[in-house]
């Protein structure tokens, strides 16, 4: 297991444990860790306050001091430091009405999406998991921390979060959780069109991609999506992952007279190029008659 960005990042556990408060590594780093997986960022999590976060170091940047998140800078990284917090109402189905700040770590993971990323860890590898979170983990299996319905409900977005873990991790999906996914997609409507980007850009990049598309189609996931309702995705099959440019090209080139609009999506103007190269590539291909004229398409395109 590696160790190293948890070492790297100790320093700042330990002086806001040394000015007397908690302070964990917490999330997606702690479940790549415990399997063994490559980590890229670190997050902690602590008791402190924003504000005393911010008297403990010298330097911080204040990037969501709002919702309790502090950068912290130490030797030339930034660490994202969070308050313990908990919510309240989830009304547009997207975001809480209001978040505050706890002193209690158990107030703040139970209102985290999944139970293997409700897991904390200290300084010493000690990990403080009361959700079963590794157990799930070692049987690959992805569960809410608490009633699915009641997680899906606060965010949507979890529902594509889950799917985009199968995709990712070759997890199977728990049978509560799942119906619950089916029970709440329609709220993914309320979701903006950025954030559903980002999660099926991961999903589609998936090892699991080939077993999790035909599960957002069995969800009905597509009928809720700006762009993507208007073709009909159950004519598209995905068997290894691909990017999600070259997806609506081949939905565009393939579902001409549905003639979508890419500004839907509010994707980047490198990525509609990189949409319209794939389309301009599938009608080149289907004009070529001698390795001449492939050999003019490899130049061209690369």
């Amino acid at each position: 297991m590696n160790k190293d960005l948890f070492l790297k990042a100790a320093p700042i556990l330990n002086q806001i444990q040394e000015n007397g408060f908690e302070a964990y590594y917490i999330g997606g780093s702690v479940r790549d860790y415990l399997m063994n997986r490559p980590i890229h960022d670190i997050d902690i999590t602590t008791s402190a306050s924003p504000d005393e976060i911010e008297s403990i170091f010298d330097y911080t940047i204040p990037i969501g001091k709002e919702h309790g998140t502090i950068n912290v800078v130490y030797q030339n990284e930034n660490y994202e430091v969070t308050t313990y917090r908990a919510e309240g109402e989830y009304k547009d189905h997207r975001r809480p009405d209001e978040v505050y700040f706890v002193r209690d770590l158990y107030k703040d993971v139970e209102r985290r999406d999944f139970t293997m990323n409700a897991i904390a860890m200290d300084t010493d590898f000690t990990i403080r998991d009361y959700f079963g979170g590794y157990e799930d983990i070692k049987q690959k299996r992805i569960v809410t921390v608490g009633p699915a319905e009641e997680r899906f409900t606060e965010d949507a977005l979890r529902i594509l979060r889950g799917l985009r873990f199968k995709s990712q991790l070759g997890f199977d999906i728990e049978d509560d959780t799942y119906n619950a996914m089916k029970n709440r997609m329609a709220d993914t409507a309320y979701l903006s069109i950025e954030r559903i980007i980002v999660e099926l850009t991961k999903l589609l990049n998936g090892k699991d991609v080939a077993h999790v598309y035909p599960l957002l189609l069995e969800l009905n996931f597509f009928d809720y999506v700006p762009f993507f309702k208007n073709y009909k995705m159950s004519h598209i099959h995905i068997c290894k992952p691909i990017s999600l440019e070259f997806m609506l090209a081949v939905m565009m080139f393939k579902q001409p007279e549905n003639n979508g609009a890419l500004a839907k999506l509010k994707i980047s103007n490198d990525m509609k190029k990189k949409v319209k190269m794939y389309c301009s590539i599938f009608e080149k291909l289907e004009t070529l008659s001698d390795k001449k004229a492939l050999r003019l398409l490899v130049y061209d395109y690369g």
